[in-house]
């Protein structure tokens, strides 16, 4: 089989280190992806948490790995298994329920194609939602032609480069789509916070340059999960989290381009998201117009004085 039969294997490829809280959102988004031939692969390099679904899913490999790699080396690793076409995904970040129908429209389009990403998405960052003409280089696919030709990722020295080496192989290499359509928004692109201890979990793969206040962060995580028996973090889908994520998207996609008053919970195990209530941004507003009166009266205050 290959990306041009009717149905073909897409495999979702995930690596990641240190960062259960976010996947059990992603479950839930691959779930939820409309489209039967697909699989969803987890590697997980750290040796301190091993994961395990709370109930088994043929389309679900979880592979917990004793050795910690450099991300591009897990990312290569991806190529062994049986697909067609693979979509790689990063922990934090989710695709919504028609993101493989809307790369495998391209492919049928064009059957010499070899590698298609869409540049727009939504951003969640800081306190505020936004769509995004250009998220990361990881909402892309690849068929596996084109895997080979580009002879995947190279950056080995410095792990957060692993995207910027994927691109420049595939723009020398590939046959390629690149294209910013905002009409078929299917992927969520989680940026950090600027005092979040998470962003960078995932890349800082070398010994070397990993910072006690990372790994510290990592193992408050860990203590926010239970164990079995046999030692195995039990992860299960958090389908909630996930449709109040869609939920915020399509709020956006209704004209709305920005969402501010938006307060995102990413500590939590099941992360929740809490949409502001409109009586909640009337108390907003009322406590601005209070503290601008408070300030006039403080002003005339002083004029008076003088």
């Amino acid at each position: 089989m290959d990306q041009h039969s009717l149905y073909p294997k897409v495999l979702i490829a995930v690596p990641t280190y240190g960062r259960p809280d976010y996947l059990p959102r992603l479950l839930a988004s691959f779930k939820e992806l409309n489209y039967n031939n697909k699989k969803l692969l987890i590697i997980n390099d750290d040796k301190r948490i091993k994961y395990k679904l709370d109930k088994e899913d043929p389309n679900i490999d979880i592979c917990n790995m004793d050795l910690h790699l450099n991300l591009s080396v897990k990312r290569n690793l991806f190529a062994s298994w049986g697909w067609d076409i693979i979509m790689h995904l990063d922990d934090d970040d989710v695709f919504l329920p028609e993101r493989i129908n809307n790369h495998l429209r391209i492919y049928d389009e064009d059957p010499n194609l070899e590698v298609y990403k869409n540049d727009a998405g939504f951003c969640f960052s800081e306190n505020r939602i936004s769509i995004a003409n250009y998220t990361a280089f990881t909402n892309h696919s690849m068929t596996r032609k084109g895997w080979f030709k580009s002879l995947g990722y190279t950056s080995f020295e410095r792990s957060n480069f692993d995207d910027q080496s994927i691109n420049q192989n595939v723009m020398n290499r590939c046959n390629y789509k690149n294209e910013c359509d905002t009409e078929n928004l299917d992927f969520i692109y989680w940026w950090g916070n600027s005092d979040d201890e998470t962003k960078y979990r995932n890349t800082f793969n070398a010994d070397e340059v990993k910072c006690d206040y990372v790994e510290n962060a990592a193992l408050k995580s860990y203590e926010m999960f239970k164990k079995n028996r046999d030692g195995y973090t039990i992860l299960k889908p958090d389908f909630e989290c996930f449709n109040n994520i869609k939920t915020l998207t399509r709020r956006l996609k209704w004209g709305k381009r920005q969402e501010y008053l938006v307060n995102m919970d990413r500590s939590g195990a099941s992360e929740k998201i809490r949409i502001k209530t409109n009586r909640e941004k009337i108390l907003f507003s009322e406590k601005k117009d209070e503290a601008r009166r408070n300030y006039n009266r403080a002003s005339r205050k002083n004029d008076k004085n003088l």
